[in-house]
């Protein structure tokens, strides 16, 4: 039996400290004990789930990250209100002390850092305008009847490729405005 892992994270994001019998008993009835268990500790072991207490006292609740993204899911206003904690802020010193783990600064650090060589310049204009083209060009021709869809349209703009089993017109009428978005920028 397939045991879905998501079902067993909405249920502990519903229901912080819960214990196992519960999360089996509510969360997945037609599971047995022992598979509860095993995905229960991969969870905790994979950073998802936090364990409190022991023995028939162990409450699982979501970690971290995973807590944050919970919060996230749910409407904004149905969102318990979050207060201002000056004395968490206190506790920082900078360089010394870290929100985030170093797996996440490190992670975020390689994302913000530019590439080795330089673009040359327009580049990031060019790519834009590409984009806007396929993008303009597919909504454009399509409001006016065009079966071209965003892919096939894309093949057109970009590599000169006509869509099989397409009438020629269409795809005139996509160049076209291409032409036409490229004169307007």
């Amino acid at each position: 039996m397939m045991l879905s892992k998501q079902v067993i994270l909405d249920y502990i994001a519903a229901h912080p400290g819960t214990r196992r019998e519960e999360i089996r008993r509510q969360a997945v009835p037609e599971a047995r004990q022992t598979t509860v268990w095993r995905a229960l500790k991969r969870l905790v072991d994979e950073g998802k789930l936090e364990v409190s207490g022991k023995g028939p006292a162990t409450g699982y609740s979501l970690a971290g990250v995973a807590v944050v993204h919970a919060h996230l899911q749910q409407p904004y206003n149905r969102r318990r209100p979050a207060s201002y904690k000056k004395e968490f802020l206190d506790r920082y010193i900078p360089n010394k002390t870290f929100y985030l783990a170093e797996a996440d600064r490190q992670r975020l650090r390689e994302a913000g850092t530019p590439t080795a060589s330089p673009l040359p310049a327009g580049t990031y204009a060019r790519r834009i305008l590409e984009r806007l083209l396929v993008d303009l060009s597919w909504a454009s021709s399509r409001m006016e009847g065009n079966t071209y869809n965003l892919l096939e349209t894309e093949r057109l703009i970009r590599f000169g490729q006509e869509a099989s089993g397409k009438d020629r017109k269409e795809a005139v009428m996509i160049l076209n405005h291409k032409e036409a978005i490229q004169y307007v920028v």
